[in-house]
């Protein structure tokens, strides 16, 4: 009789399948090169498959951090967020994201102006303090990566700009992806455009 194969048994799965089974959530900091191109991007991370023998978090941690040895992967202080970061950005004392700030803010995730509390969205709150730090506001993909319709109340001091962005988002019901942030530098300035994913 031939022997069972032990490969034939193995199923790989989706970040979408560990969020579900897991429940953890992913955040994805993306640097753009010269030209537009990427070294990593958004899609290679949505379309790679894990192995299925991932357990726990701690797995998942470990099998992203063998999958894009460019990255850092870190996780947010209850473990159930998981950041990949590109190197090149957390090595940068400039960069957006890393900054602590202190912040009380009510009103829209997203950006969209909240007649209630006179607010126009957490990242141009944000941006107040850190001016590198812009909302999308051109191309294809700026409405659909949007949180017009959540609402949040925040308070913050003197926490990284990751750490808010993170903990702001409710996460029942959320896209396993929460957020993305692109960064690009240009004329000597690191320029990082953010977007939440919104509600699945």
């Amino acid at each position: 009789m031939k022997p069972k194969s032990i490969t034939s048994d193995v199923k790989n799965v989706s970040l979408m399948d560990l969020n579900q089974r897991l429940r953890c959530y992913f955040t994805l900091e993306l640097f753009t090169l010269g030209g537009g191109r990427q070294s990593l991007s958004s899609f290679d991370i949505h379309t790679r498959e894990y192995p299925s023998k991932i357990a726990n978090i701690t797995d998942v941690v470990k099998a992203l951090k063998k999958r894009f040895p460019s990255c850092e992967v870190l996780t947010n202080s209850q473990g159930n967020v998981i950041h990949l970061v590109e190197r090149v950005l957390a090595a940068r004392p400039d960069y957006a994201l890393t900054r602590h700030v202190s912040i009380d803010y009510t009103g829209f995730l997203g950006s969209g102006r909240d007649e209630a509390h006179a607010t126009y969205g957490l990242v141009p709150a944000l941006q107040k303090q850190i001016p590198t730090l812009t909302i999308k506001t051109e191309g294809s993909l700026q409405n659909l990566f949007n949180d017009f319709a959540t609402r949040v109340s925040i308070k913050a001091t003197n926490e990284t700009a990751r750490d808010i962005l993170t903990k702001a988002v409710p996460l029942s019901g959320y896209s396993a992806v929460l957020w993305r942030a692109e960064s690009i530098e240009s004329r000597g300035v690191l320029q990082t455009v953010h977007q939440f994913y919104g509600p699945r």
